[in-house]
């Protein structure tokens, strides 16, 4: 069992009986249990989750990228994605970005915008607008990517806990402090504003939520099923806006419905996360549920 980057060490006695020995460096390749929160376990090896029990359903992860939350986006949006290496760095920070979200506990919502969006035109109000962007992340990331970075993989194969992914999360790891900020301005009530280069441009953004009745139809990807989540195929079923939550929901939704070229991460308190973006091709809203676990 994890505590605190340690394990803490159970042998069995002659009768059976298990006994704490005490506390002890994990392995490499250990085989971990960890209990993340109340009815959730997670099971790792090394330093990935290869299976998440969650209220007594079992999910697995295949590590790969058909659970990589950023390139299951663009098949879902029907948009081609070019993975450069700087497009990797700045994804994967994304992602450590979003967990700090989550860690949070608070809830909360980032829009990503296209530089050249003219965003501001469609929210209600904006209570801290960064002129000129907030740019301490994308500094960073721009220094890292300087550096002598790992060669990856043009295309989508490859498995996450490649070496070369994993040179770079040690990379990203020396400016985990300027990620975990940016994840700590999301407890701000009202939403977060990043640009595709992870410059802040706004937070404690109120957004407006024009449809009040929630009749807003939208094309709902929950990627993992009852048994295992690795599919070739999405499997989509249409729901209205107010079955997937409030007024948080809803207005991210619309936000995306207007700017089509935005995307939404809405996380709940308690760590559930929804992903809302417009589908290029069949030119409607989509929302990915459950996207904490393609996190992991």
């Amino acid at each position: 069992m994890l505590y605190d980057h340690r394990a803490i060490n159970l042998t069995a006695d002659p009768s059976g009986r298990l006994k704490i020995d005490g506390i002890a460096t994990l392995p490499t390749q250990a085989l971990t249990l960890k209990a993340d929160q109340p009815g959730e376990l997670s099971v790792r090896i090394g330093d990935r989750v290869r299976a998440v029990i969650r209220r007594g359903r079992v999910t697995y992860l295949t590590n790969d990228n058909t659970d990589n939350l950023l390139f299951l986006m663009g098949r879902v949006a029907e948009f081609p994605i070019n993975p450069t290496a700087r497009f990797v760095l700045l994804s994967q920070a994304f992602e450590m970005v979003l967990r700090a979200m989550i860690r949070q506990g608070h809830g909360g919502t980032i829009l990503w915008v296209p530089g050249d969006e003219a965003w501001l035109n469609g929210v209600k109000s904006v209570n801290y607008l960064c002129a000129p962007p907030h740019a301490e992340l994308n500094q960073a990331i721009s220094k890292l990517y300087e550096e002598d970075l790992p060669h990856f993989r043009r295309g989508q194969d490859g498995f996450r806990d490649d070496p070369e992914r994993q040179e770079l999360l040690l990379k990203l790891g020396s400016i985990q402090p300027i990620i975990d900020a940016v994840g700590q301005v999301t407890a701000v009530d009202g939403a977060t504003v990043l640009s595709e280069e992870l410059e802040v441009l706004a937070f404690g953004v109120m957004l407006r939520a024009q449809s009040a009745d929630g009749d807003t139809m939208v094309n709902v990807l929950e990627p993992f099923g009852q048994e295992h989540p690795h599919r070739n195929s999405l499997d989509f079923r249409s729901m209205s806006l107010s079955e997937l939550g409030g007024a948080r929901h809803r207005s991210a939704a619309e936000f995306c419905q207007s700017y089509r070229r935005s995307l939404a991460f809405v996380a709940s308190q308690d760590g559930n996360l929804t992903v809302f973006g417009w589908q290029h091709q069949s030119e409607k809203l989509f929302a990915i549920r459950g996207a904490e676990l393609l996190l992991l």
